[in-house]
């Protein structure tokens, strides 16, 4: 309860204190190292969360929530390779990943610049039968966008419309600069009126 105070408080310091002084007297158990990470995760602390995730003992099963937690922690700071990683260990984990981890490993993947892995897991999710949110579709274009891709960028946008969300400023954004990167300019000046159109406040 301790360390779950400190985490919803964001004291990184404070609750990592507590699990080392627990740990002195016992075997700390999955909640405990739950909440110890996700207080890491949440200061962007990924060293320390990856290192106390990888340190978990046998008798203490990473959870969804464990998993999630940790690869959060290495998207927040671009570490897409170690979010990765810790995606892939899932099935040999037996826990299998829900929309939030595709979101933050994809988001990873994003801001390593790392399009064509983000593309693959949107695809994979498609195929576990998970339904993308706007989050993950947002991710998907900031890839592209960064891969140099606006074609991908303006079909994962009319994914969006095909799916009945509503593209967020978010999406329209990252789409009017793969096309402005692309020399797009038309498609680009598309999008703004479109958006203007859907009464969505320019991000200017």
């Amino acid at each position: 309860a301790a360390i779950s105070a400190c985490e919803k408080g964001a004291e990184w310091q404070h609750a990592l204190a507590l699990f080392q002084a627990m740990s002195s007297a016992m075997v700390p158990n999955s909640t405990s190292h739950n909440a110890t990470i996700s207080a890491l995760e949440k200061c962007g602390q990924w060293e320390l969360a990856l290192s106390l995730f990888e340190a978990m003992p046998g008798s203490c099963e990473p959870s969804r929530f464990t998993y999630g937690a940790a690869i959060s922690a290495c998207e927040k700071r671009g570490q897409w390779e170690h979010a990765l990683r810790l995606f892939e260990d899932m099935p040999r984990s037996k826990v299998k990943p829900g929309i939030i981890v595709y979101n933050s490993t994809i988001s990873a993947c994003e801001k390593g610049a790392q399009w064509q892995q983000a593309l693959n897991l949107f695809f994979r999710l498609v195929e576990v039968k998970l339904h993308a949110d706007i989050i993950t579709y947002n991710a998907t274009i900031s890839a592209c966008e960064k891969g140099g891709h606006w074609q991908y960028a303006l079909s994962w946008f009319e994914a969006i419309l095909r799916a009945r969300l509503s593209p967020s400023v978010i999406s329209y954004s990252a789409t009017m600069k793969a096309c402005d990167r692309g020399s797009q300019w038309q498609q680009a000046i598309n999008l703004f009126e479109a958006m203007l159109t859907a009464t969505v406040e320019p991000d200017v």
